[in-house]
């Protein structure tokens, strides 16, 4: 890795959920607007059933500004460790 990468957060669902106060059902209505690799990905690829992370960076753009109050708490618990987000 070079030193100019940049390091993406994917997040769970249920955080994706809770960011965008939004319901699954609204989620996978928009999902036809996303790309596999790249505003969501399989969180074990080999597993047909596997949970999905998504990035919340992107999904701004196609599901609207967060409801801030989530935002922040959303962000300061990735940051701090508090909730499950790869990268």
């Amino acid at each position: 890795m070079t030193g100019k990468e940049s390091v993406f957060f994917w997040f769970t669902t249920s955080e994706l959920l809770d960011y965008f106060q939004i319901t699954r059902k609204t989620l996978y209505t928009k999902k036809k607007l996303l790309l596999h690799g790249i505003h969501y990905k399989k969180k074990y690829p080999k597993r047909t059933k596997s949970e999905l992370l998504w990035r919340l960076d992107l999904l701004e753009e196609i599901l609207g500004n967060p409801v801030p109050a989530f935002q922040k708490q959303v962000l300061e618990n990735a940051l701090q460790g508090k909730i499950t987000c790869n990268f």
